[in-house]
């Protein structure tokens, strides 16, 4: 409550003292009144179907609540409200691993002051922000196996922006590399089956919205997903890993540490967490669409520590830290009092 207080406080400040970044609120406000009112989708502020910028259709729930309030402050509420609730299934996972409600309560803090969420809610609004919600409480589902609530996620977060499922695809691989050393063999086969199904599901509703965005308008297509110095498209980026691995490590390593910009938003982010993500292999497939979509992409706005575009990674880092401490005190576990 504290932080749900301290987020809509300072968006709320910021809309009304004139500070707000206009020109995405004033894009998201139109489109969720859009979908609100069932109009046409064409965004008169983007100059485009705003479908074809960012796949979107989670607004339309919510610009039902536009036909209550229409007003942008409408937006900036239920993105304090998704992100401080993103926090939940932290607490609950580190609570069963670790038994301590203390941990839990330290993990949530670290998860919402983090840098990456503080610089989403002073950006005001955007998908990017809110998607964390959906994409928090698919991984706590997929963790308990209910799998119906899982798939209701998992398809929630991957209509709330075109680049969720890739998340939902690596977190999948993830599931599985657990999966795979459980020792549970009863229950092991029918697990893996219904996880791969998940993971070969993201990947076509990922080429889905792929498709239907560049059929909307393929000449507004967003450059989000442009990784141009590894290939011109993904079927290329990916022969590329595949056939030359050792080559794509090395160039992507070289564009990564010769940009001071990348370098220091990495060490916010893992010092942040102290490094604890390291400990985590549980995690590491997870946490690889967040690196290279923040570190790897043509544009530049995705590089730093400023803007929206950190939200997911800071979950992803705090699940790692929950599983780096479990690793630790599994390890050690004569030690665990004092750890």
């Amino acid at each position: 409550s504290i932080f749900f207080i301290i987020f809509s406080a300072h968006s709320l400040y910021n809309y009304w003292s004139f500070s707000a970044h206009a020109w995405d609120l004033g894009i998201y406000d139109q489109q969720t009144w859009l979908f609100g009112h069932f109009k046409p989708q064409f965004n008169t502020v983007r100059g485009m179907n705003l479908l074809s910028d960012h796949f979107g259709l989670i607004l339309f729930p919510i610009g039902l609540i536009y036909l209550i309030y229409p007003h942008a402050e409408t937006l900036l509420i239920v993105q304090a409200t998704l992100v401080v609730l993103s926090a939940y299934p932290l607490w609950i996972i580190a609570k069963h691993y670790l038994k301590s409600n203390l941990f839990g309560l330290a993990i949530v803090f670290v998860y919402l002051s983090s840098w990456g969420i503080q610089s989403a809610i002073d950006f005001d609004f955007h998908l990017a922000t809110i998607a964390v919600f959906f994409y928090a409480y698919f991984i706590l589902f997929m963790w308990q196996k209910k799998w119906l609530w899982a798939g209701l996620l998992a398809i929630l977060s991957m209509i709330t922006k075109e680049d969720m499922p890739i998340y939902i695809a690596f977190a999948m691989l993830g599931f599985l590399t657990i999966e795979i050393f459980n020792p549970d063999k009863e229950n092991r086969r029918k697990t893996i089956i219904i996880q791969s199904v998940f993971f070969l599901f993201s990947l076509l509703f990922f080429l889905l919205i792929d498709w239907l965005m560049t059929h909307i308008n393929p000449i507004g297509r967003s450059n989000y997903f442009s990784f141009s110095s590894f290939g011109s498209s993904y079927f290329e980026i990916l022969k590329n890993i595949f056939s030359q691995p050792v080559g794509f490590a090395q160039k992507l390593f070289k564009q990564f540490y010769e940009n001071p910009i990348k370098k220091k938003a990495f060490l916010v982010f893992m010092n942040g967490f102290s490094w604890l993500p390291v400990f985590a292999p549980q995690t590491y497939f997870a946490i690889i669409p967040f690196f290279l979509i923040k570190f790897a992409s043509d544009r530049s706005a995705l590089w730093g520590l400023s803007g929206q575009y950190a939200v997911v990674g800071m979950f992803i880092l705090s699940m790692a830290a929950i599983y780096a401490v479990k690793n630790i005190l599994h390890k050690y576990e004569n030690f665990r009092k004092y750890i």
